[in-house]
């Protein structure tokens, strides 16, 4: 066995726990995020990957897009089936509601509240 068969699934960990939980959106990113690894793998890497690899790669993309889309469409609220690119937080700022502001002093206003209220 090779040492990549040996390591350890941490998206699959990381999808057991949301689903344990019924955190379908979490899983769901879970296995989606698989799948941009795996995009990434085949797009740097050099033309010299094996059958065998390519077929690895497309299985992981194909595998990660299925088991999201099945994971979404899970979530009991259907006005939540749906998945927000590199979502790390439990309240993301996607970039696109910060492009065309001046400074990233207004991200951070002075009327926010603090964690202690």
């Amino acid at each position: 066995r090779n040492s990549s068969a040996l390591r350890a699934d941490y998206r699959g960990c990381l999808y057991s726990l949301h689903a344990s939980r019924a955190n379908w959106r979490r899983a769901s990113a879970a296995i989606a995020f698989g799948g941009s690894l795996a995009r990434l793998k085949a797009a740097t890497s050099n033309s010299d990957l094996s059958a065998e690899e390519n077929r690895a790669i497309i299985d992981a993309i194909t595998l990660a897009a299925l088991g999201a889309a099945h994971a979404i469409q899970l979530e009991d609220n259907p006005s939540h089936r749906f998945l927000v690119p590199n979502e790390l937080g439990q309240y993301p700022a996607t970039p696109l509601l910060c492009e065309g502001m001046d400074n990233a002093a207004n991200l951070t206003g002075s009327n926010k509240r603090g964690r202690d209220g």
